[in-house]
């Protein structure tokens, strides 16, 4: 950390986020990619990713088009609504269609599969205005470019990979990373910081880049300043009062890592067909048990009980044995007391506490920045041995650095130092 603690201004924590929202408005884009709906209904594709940070996206645009009275159609892949129960839910509550597309086939097929549901789409509303899709597969954007529709993508980083594959019985690609379809559509990549923009040979050549902020909503963004005002041990009081964090208590210092259930998931790798290598797993494991490792030896050196977030679910099922073979008696685990924590008390919970980022280009970081928050941000997975950058995430920690507004962590430093210099940061 290049800052002394007494240097750090929190101030610009906030204020680099909200240059960036001023000049990399995701809506902005969308309104000119889309001429502004004027020939009919935006399709907001879903499914092309998973997560907890695309359905924070998704939500966020949702807000902003029902806000703004944008005309938009739902096309959802099935699997996706099961990963993402708190979208289910908003759409449900607002009685929005969903269109689903039945995912669980083969690459060609499921292609197939999506421009049926987007043709029949298209055909029962006369005229649609193009395609949104989120995440980096180019299903929902091959369809568009097949059915001579507008597309925009928008994803927290540029495709890893892009091919030229196709099924030669069908003709459809058989790669989720279809060149050409890449080359056709708008792609957004979303930063929530200035001053960053995926090197040249990290995405195709010739694709219509755009570095773009989260599409967070006005009411997220206004809920996001408001925490800028509040202490961290208010940000404790009103959860406690809320009672939605179960086995929070009034004193123990609140360690919340952001990393999603995915990264420590085995069925995730690519020996099942899915994205992560096994390097990729293992820089993760190796990282969430130096943070566990971390936790008990601060324990011991402040005397005082921590509080690490870990939900019910895979990490935490895969750090057990690790937790039951460590002294881990000053160290309480806490999770959402309803299985699901609302985005509202997500918030409250990191800013009451020492938040480990798991990356800089992702939603957490941006919501992080916007509320003022000082956290440790990592970049995990990072580069393998092969040289892959997973989502130029090891790039972006390097462009974030550089601002000094968080707490950056790289290869080779300890996640100890990181964790006890936002404490001393944040008075915790």
């Amino acid at each position: 950390m290049s800052e002394t603690v007494d240097q750090i201004n929190l101030d610009r924590i906030g204020a680099e986020f909200d240059n960036q929202m001023r000049t990399a408005n995701p809506f902005a884009l969308i309104k000119t990619t889309f001429a502004d709906c004027t020939n009919g209904p935006l399709i907001l594709a879903l499914g092309a990713v998973g997560g907890g940070g695309a359905g924070e996206k998704a939500r966020g645009i949702l807000e902003q088009f029902i806000e703004d009275r944008i005309p938009f159609v739902v096309v959802a892949m099935k699997k996706y609504l099961q990963g993402n129960p708190l979208i289910t839910a908003f759409l449900n509550s607002r009685r929005i269609p969903i269109n689903t597309v039945e995912d669980d086939v083969e690459i060609p097929k499921l292609y197939e599969n999506t421009l049926e549901v987007i043709r029949q789409v298209a055909e029962t509303t006369g005229s649609v205005s193009g395609v949104l899709s989120l995440g980096p597969r180019t299903y929902y954007p091959e369809v568009a470019r097949r059915l001579n529709l507008q597309a925009m993508i928008i994803d927290g980083a540029v495709p890893d990979k892009w091919e030229e594959s196709t099924d030669p019985s069908s003709g459809l690609p058989n790669t989720e990373y279809y060149l050409p379809a890449y080359l056709k559509a708008v792609y957004a990549t979303t930063c929530g910081f200035p001053r960053w923009f995926p090197p040249l040979g990290k995405f195709p050549e010739g694709m219509d880049l755009n570095v773009v902020t989260q599409p967070f909503s006005r009411k997220k963004i206004d809920y996001l300043k408001y925490l800028r005002t509040l202490t961290p041990i208010q940000c404790r009081e009103i959860l406690l009062d809320k009672d939605s964090i179960k086995d929070l208590n009034k004193t123990s210092l609140i360690v919340v890592p952001t990393f999603d259930q995915v990264y420590l998931d085995p069925k995730a790798l690519s020996v099942f067909g899915r994205f992560l290598t096994p390097e990729q797993l293992g820089q993760t494991f190796g990282f969430m048990s130096e943070l566990v490792a971390s936790l008990v030896k601060l324990n011991k050196q402040i005397g005082s009980e921590v509080s690490l977030y870990l939900k019910p679910g895979i990490i935490r099922n895969i750090l057990s044995p690790l937790l039951s073979e460590l002294n881990t008696d000053g160290i309480r685990l806490i999770s959402p007391a309803n299985g699901e924590i609302p985005n509202e008390d997500w918030l409250l919970l990191r800013k009451a506490g020492v938040t480990i980022g798991r990356a800089p280009l992702c939603v957490s970081t941006a919501e992080a920045l916007g509320m003022g928050d000082y956290q440790v941000t990592s970049a995990v997975p990072g580069v393998t041995s092969d040289g892959t950058s997973y989502m130029t995430e090891s790039e972006g920690l390097k462009a974030l650095a550089r601002l000094e507004i968080t707490r950056t962590i790289f290869p080779g430093e300890r996640l100890y130092d990181a964790i006890t210099d936002v404490v001393k940061i944040k008075k915790l």
